[in-house]
């Protein structure tokens, strides 16, 4: 098995990334300080800080903790075998999140993402999210050192991977909850898109403010995605959806198709989507 070779950092905005290069070797009085100082700076179009009311972009920092590298998100394609069940699931969890802890490799959590429609390149998505590049590199380091052969063994006839098929993306932006969940399973939605001929970037970006002014239930929020790699085609960007469980998505999902920016959605960009539902492993 080799390394995976297709990952890459989450990407925030020029602001967020300056306040990355000291919140680690600051206070958090000196943090919250820092962050309201950016913030604040001239560099920040209207549009932006319009939108504050709506991302809680210091929350959010404050809230993730993030280190002063940009955090890595890995999503992997397994596919499962004549073995496979939940209970054999459970145990190989098990397994791996016992490697993880006493390897001591730094990773900020996983989650497994299942579609809700069946696919020819997968069964489900093993997701791992790093805070570095280098804790990643090192996490890797270790698992083809001293995991991987047993690994192997262990998941044989239950489920397998291809690790050519781990992938990356850039986080461009994003928003947060108004409630946040301490659940251990959510739903997804990823919306592959590209611009109709007229629309452009700053046409999302007010398409963007225009959905941020509406609540559509208390537990969802959004992220625009960039990938690192070449699909084919490749998106103009990727939307991410995400609810706390399928009754808040089924209530937004209402409550959007019924309002007026249903129609801009389909005015303004051809997309492909892809549903999810995820469980939480780490």
């Amino acid at each position: 098995m080799k390394k995976p070779n297709i990952v890459n950092f989450l990407k925030f905005s020029f602001a967020a990334f300056f306040v990355l290069l000291f919140l680690t070797s600051c206070s958090d009085s000196d943090a919250e300080q820092l962050i309201d100082k950016v913030l604040a700076g001239e560099h920040r179009t209207p549009s932006n800080v319009n939108r504050d009311k709506f991302r809680h972009p210091k929350e959010t920092l404050l809230f993730f903790g993030l280190s002063p590298e940009q955090s890595v998100v890995e999503y992997v394609w397994h596919s499962a075998g004549a073995d496979f069940n939940a209970q054999n699931l459970a145990k190989l969890i098990d397994e791996w999140n016992q490697i993880i802890t006493d390897s001591g490799m730094a990773m900020n959590g996983a989650n497994i993402l299942t579609p809700t429609v069946s696919s020819d390149n997968y069964d489900f998505i093993w997701v791992m999210k790093w805070p570095s590049m280098s804790a990643r590199d090192a996490g890797w380091d270790y698992w083809m050192a001293n995991a991987s052969e047993q690994w192997t063994q262990s998941i044989e006839g239950i489920m397998s991977f291809d690790p050519d098929n781990a992938f990356a993306f850039r986080v461009v932006d994003f928003t947060t909850p108004k409630v946040e969940t301490n659940s251990e399973s959510f739903s997804n939605r990823f919306h592959f898109c590209t611009f109709n001929e007229g629309y452009d970037n700053s046409s999302l970006d007010t398409f963007k403010n225009e959905v941020d002014s509406t609540l559509w239930s208390d537990t969802y929020w959004h992220a625009t995605l960039e990938p690192t790699f070449n699909p084919d085609p490749k998106p103009d960007f990727v939307w991410l959806d995400l609810w706390a469980n399928d009754a808040d998505k089924d209530m937004a999902l209402d409550k959007f198709m019924e309002s007026e920016y249903a129609k801009k959605y389909l005015e303004m960009f051809s997309c492909n989507t892809a549903d999810f539902n995820g469980t939480v492993i780490r």
